[in-house]
């Protein structure tokens, strides 16, 4: 299969984990292709779709959701799986877990919009360089640490359930008798 491995990005924690992913997926078997959501055009021309965002003011950036935008009627016809980056997604200790935890902004119309098999979150990098003197003592009193947060073994897990995913879909279909609805039972 021809994969689209997307991402926005903006100081490169998404980019690193979209590119893990596409690593676990071409390990599979698949030809992958990982380019920034910006620099996406048609869609159309892979079999399925992993599109990822950081999120930044609990919202995915522009790119991210102007891709699914554009090829919300290409995405909802393939396999689709999302995932968002947040340096405090899922630090674990975090006093404010709830507040981290919060979909993002719009996420839920975007899923709606084009139905993916899965969305998930992933923790990424908390950079002390990134918040102003005020913040880097709210986080060191509240969370402890600084660094890079990203559960590598999380994300291959995700990628390799995605990649058994693809091979069960595939499996299915060629199994399947000629005009037969793949999936449905009777």
């Amino acid at each position: 299969m021809r994969i689209l491995v997307a991402f926005a990005s903006r100081c490169g924690s998404a980019r690193e984990i979209a590119q893990a992913i596409a690593g676990t997926l071409r390990s599979a078997g698949h030809v992958v292709d990982v380019r920034p959501a910006a620099e996406v055009g048609d869609v159309t021309v892979y079999d399925a779709v992993v599109l990822g965002s950081a999120i930044y003011n609990r919202a995915w950036l522009p790119e991210a959701t102007e891709l699914v935008r554009r090829g919300r009627r290409a995405l909802r016809d393939r396999p689709v799986w999302l995932f968002s980056v947040g340096s405090l997604s899922s630090a674990r200790g975090w006093p404010l877990g709830a507040l981290a935890q919060q979909e993002p902004k719009a996420i839920a119309r975007l899923r709606a919009g084009i139905a993916p098999r899965d969305y998930h979150v992933f923790a990424g990098v908390i950079d002390p360089d990134r918040f102003s003197l005020v913040g880097r003592l709210i986080v060191k009193i509240l969370y402890g640490r600084y660094g890079d947060l990203r559960n590598w073994a999380e994300i291959d897990a995700w990628a390799r359930g995605i990649a058994h995913q693809l091979a069960d879909s595939q499996t299915a279909s060629r199994a399947a008798p000629p005009g037969a609805l793949v999936g449905v039972q009777e």
